[in-house]
């Protein structure tokens, strides 16, 4: 709301400056040419101006738009074969203004069947000025372009909420509404620029990843979301993205999730049980570390009443574990044939192969008969060879991937309850790194903790803090320096993280207090020493003990373990790396890695097209 003396304006302040077809026409383009680039469809199928069939201009005039509405319709490119089902931008589709029905719903694409002038109940919303760029698609999003009020403006509104939908124009304040149900002036708009290259943005950074699949787009929330992210930084994206790489091993992936869907669909109760029984399970254990030695959160003084609470708690959990296990034998039981997780998953693999090669049979044999006249001997032999590889891959199908990994022995690991996660190159530098707050399971099945911050180790120039974690993800110590250049290194119970400067910085004043505290830099010598003596014995008594606590210093040619430092050749280095290849985590003992910083984009793209999956054994 603007108020002058006297007077009282409702609604946006009127925008300056000059429509500009050209800007619209280009950023639609570059728009369209990015989701190309990701494969959400082919290049191809961006059609450009002059194109056939052309815009029907005789309807454009019968509906009253300005001609500099009339001249954007005929110099926009469309997407040929993208209707009102596939996603462009928040729920909203594709729209073919060629399509005389397209063009024709474009002047209600909220379906409203409005009766009236502009200011009836139910009226006509859209001006002669305005073009929806947009299909609404599946009670999706419209798009409002105003060619006439300033520079290029766009409204969002969402045909079901009646709001926009536009995130960039939140916080706008509220407005006087039209009588006008239908209409949509009182709703915040932004400029086309900035709108196009925000959403650009959000697909540069992978937040939104369209899915050719499914036509529609991917987010965090997505279950296929972080498979796909991977895949996509694997293959170098966005600035050095090997497209070709990347749809063989995406190829690879959707028929490893369709394999899995089917495995997944004839073992779904047991599946369900098994989730359970993990679920209960890390609620048992996460309250048993309560205790300790027969004293509950490391206090002897605890009030009786409270015992007695905490052991009915825990207690309960002893139980709920127990029936968790007594359903997931008897889900095993009622499923007959069960063998285990990956036999259903060879079963799977099986089934497919035997189908596709069924159904290639069935093309060979019309080729030869029915549509002989049809065939060509190219087709005929392009088919022979599917059914062969089809065949090769059925006689070997114990070979076959039955759960995803990352690439060329790069690993996944998590880190205690905070949610943080990270990969380790084969030769232990850290590939990539998250601090992350939500729980999500990913297609493989795998627990993936989902970042809400996502700035965190983005940058490797911007690392200038080192944290270090207890074993139940607690900071025992926080390390700056400036552009530090650390490995992520899991050891004895503690975990090296790394995190943007400027967005760790509010969650370092939070721990300020805290991590000083309760161990100063003045104490961390010797608290580290008392952590690690006694993290060894407890590893040791459980026969886990593994040492891998190293930090290089390519500067310094130093490598420092626990509190002892000691000189070593670059070229130790270079052939500890070599022997990496492929080597768990948990099974390296006392090695020397010698850490590669990463930039901006972490995941390099000379890994191998091999998809990430690995056979189980």
């Amino acid at each position: 709301m603007q108020t002058l003396p006297g007077i009282t304006l409702y609604g946006q302040p009127e925008k300056n400056g000059i429509y500009d077809q050209q800007e619209i026409v280009t950023l639609i383009t570059q728009y369209y040419e990015l989701l190309a680039k990701m494969r959400d469809f082919p290049a191809s199928y961006i059609k450009y101006a002059p194109y056939d069939p052309p815009i029907d201009v005789d309807l454009a005039k019968s509906f009253d738009l300005e001609p500099q509405v009339i001249e954007l319709l005929q110099a926009l490119p469309y997407i040929e074969g993208y209707s009102n089902e596939d996603e462009f931008i928040l729920g909203g589709s594709f729209a073919d203004m060629r399509d005389l029905e397209v063009l024709m719903q474009s002047r209600d694409p909220g379906f409203a069947s409005p009766e009236g002038g502009f200011d009836d109940e139910n009226g006509e919303y859209m001006r002669p000025w305005e073009i929806c760029i947009n299909e609404c698609g599946n009670h999706g999003t419209m798009m409002f372009l105003d060619t006439r009020n300033g520079e290029s403006h766009i409204t969002m509104e969402g045909q079901d909420s009646g709001h926009s939908e536009d995130s960039g124009v939140y916080n706008f304040p509220g407005v006087l509404r039209s009588r006008n149900r239908n209409s949509h002036d009182h709703l915040p708009s932004r400029h086309a620029r900035e709108l196009f290259e925000d959403f650009t943005n959000r697909l540069l950074k992978l937040q939104w990843i369209p899915s050719s699949e499914d036509r529609r787009m991917l987010s965090e929330w997505d279950e296929e979301y972080e498979d796909l992210r991977l895949l996509f930084r694997t293959y170098g994206w966005p600035h050095n993205f090997n497209h070709t790489s990347f749809d063989s091993a995406y190829s690879r992936w959707r028929e490893f999730l369709t394999i899995k869907s089917h495995a997944c669909d004839s073992a779904s109760d047991i599946i369900d049980q098994k989730l359970n029984l993990d679920s209960a399970t890390e609620s048992l254990n996460s309250h048993s570390k309560r205790v300790h030695m027969g004293v509950w959160d490391r206090d002897p003084g605890k009030h009786p009443e409270e015992i007695s609470m905490l052991e009915t708690i825990l207690e309960e959990n002893r139980e709920i574990v127990n029936e968790a296990n007594e359903m997931l034998e008897k889900a095993i039981a009622d499923h007959g044939d069960w063998k285990g997780e990956r036999a259903e998953m060879i079963k799977a693999w099986r089934k497919h192969f035997e189908n596709d090669i069924e159904r290639e049979e069935r093309n060979l044999e019309w080729w030869r008969g029915e549509g002989k006249a049809h065939s060509k001997e190219e087709e005929i032999e392009e088919t022979r060879e599917k059914i062969r590889v089809l065949k090769g891959r059925l006689a070997n199908v114990g070979e076959q991937p039955v759960s995803v990994e990352e690439p060329d022995g790069v690993k996944f690991c998590d880190f205690g309850e905070w949610g943080h996660y990270y990969f380790l190159n084969p030769d232990g530098s850290q590939l990539y790194a998250y601090g992350s707050w939500k729980l999500r399971n990913n297609t493989s099945g795998k627990r993936y903790w989902i970042p809400e911050q996502r700035e965190f180790a983005y940058e490797s120039d911007e690392m200038n803090a080192r944290y270090i974690f207890s074993f139940a993800g607690e900071v025992i110590f926080r390390e700056t320096r400036d552009c530090l250049r650390d490995i992520a290194a899991p050891s004895l119970g503690t975990l090296i993280m790394r995190y943007h400067r400027g967005a760790a910085q509010a969650y370092s004043d939070d721990l300020e207090n805290r991590i000083d505290s309760v161990n100063g830099r003045e104490d961390w010598e010797r608290m580290k020493k008392v952590a690690v003596v006694g993290e060894r014995k407890r590893s040791q008594d459980k026969g886990q003990y593994t040492e891998y606590n190293v930090w290089v210093d390519d500067k310094l040619k130093r490598v420092m373990k626990d509190n002892d430092i000691e000189d070593i050749k670059e070229e130790s280095i270079e052939e500890t790396a070599i022997k990496q290849d492929n080597v768990k985590i948990e099974d390296v003992k006392e090695e020397i890695i010698k850490e590669k910083p990463t930039g901006e984009i972490f995941i390099k793209d000379e890994f191998s097209d091999r998809v990430f999956m690995k056979t189980e054994s």
